[in-house]
């Protein structure tokens, strides 16, 4: 991911994916990982940490925090 000229260039690498309608940006390797992109430019880090919250609260973040543990 790049960030220029105030706006986000989403790239796939990492297994990341252009935003959803809600500006999140959710990792296809790393279940769990939200970034609010955008809110991030803005300053919004309310707004950050919870949609950072809320990924990793389903069941597949602790799913694979447990893989990663073994």
């Amino acid at each position: 991911m790049q960030i220029a000229n105030r706006g986000v260039d989403y790239k796939d690498r990492g297994g990341l994916t252009s935003a959803d309608e809600d500006g999140v940006i959710r990792s296809q390797v790393f279940p769990g990982l939200w970034w609010a992109a955008n809110n991030l430019l803005a300053g919004n880090m309310g707004r950050v940490l919870a949609v950072l919250q809320e990924g990793l609260a389903p069941p597949e973040h602790t799913a694979f925090v447990q893989q990663l543990s073994k």
